[in-house]
């Protein structure tokens, strides 16, 4: 599923080695409570170690032109009385 997502985005994306649930959270009550001085900090200090999946190109370039159809279609004007009407 990452694949895709990167593939959509056209970016890589970074997938944590462990749960990472509620951790934004904790660096921004650790930074509100002047633990750190910087988000990055503590990113730095709390996130766990993370791999990153690298979008391939030619996927890029098959999302990106599914989305120029999605466009097209979806702002394509329909004629007046909707789908239907003839």
């Amino acid at each position: 599923m990452n694949r895709v997502y990167a593939a959509v985005l056209g970016k890589p994306i970074l997938v944590p080695a462990a749960n990472t649930t509620s951790l934004g959270s904790a660096l921004f009550a650790f930074l509100a409570a002047g633990t750190f001085s910087s988000l990055e900090e503590a990113q730095d200090a709390l996130c766990s170690p993370h791999r990153e999946v690298y979008p391939d190109a030619r996927d890029v370039r098959v999302y990106n032109d599914l989305f120029d159809r999605f466009q097209e279609l979806y702002f394509s004007p329909l004629p007046i009385g909707g789908a239907n009407s003839r």
